[in-house]
């Protein structure tokens, strides 16, 4: 369960990420569209709600949230501080 808890919750913030206008044009070189925009907000808070609910499940309602906070925090640092190395798209300008 912890793993799929931080498998999940990377995922979201993942999606969360590419759904802003910056990052979605960085790494594949256009905008999104209002749809695709939107597809990857909902499937975002979607697997974080999973995330979520991964860890009550593993824990439970004292220590779940708690836990999922420690594993949100890496999953979001690891976002963090790989996208800027990851390869551009075409048309992508970067400065």
């Amino acid at each position: 369960m912890t793993i799929l808890s931080f498998l999940l919750g990377l995922g979201g913030l993942a999606a969360l990420c590419l759904a802003m206008d910056r990052h979605h044009r960085d790494l594949f070189g256009r905008l999104p569209g209002a749809g695709r925009r939107h597809l990857l907000r909902g499937l975002g808070w979607v697997a974080l709600a999973g995330s979520v609910a991964c860890c009550i499940a593993a824990w439970g309602w004292a220590v779940g949230p708690a836990a999922w906070f420690v594993l949100a925090t890496p999953a979001g640092l690891a976002i963090v501080f790989t996208l800027p190395y990851l390869p551009a798209g075409r048309g992508a300008r970067r400065g």
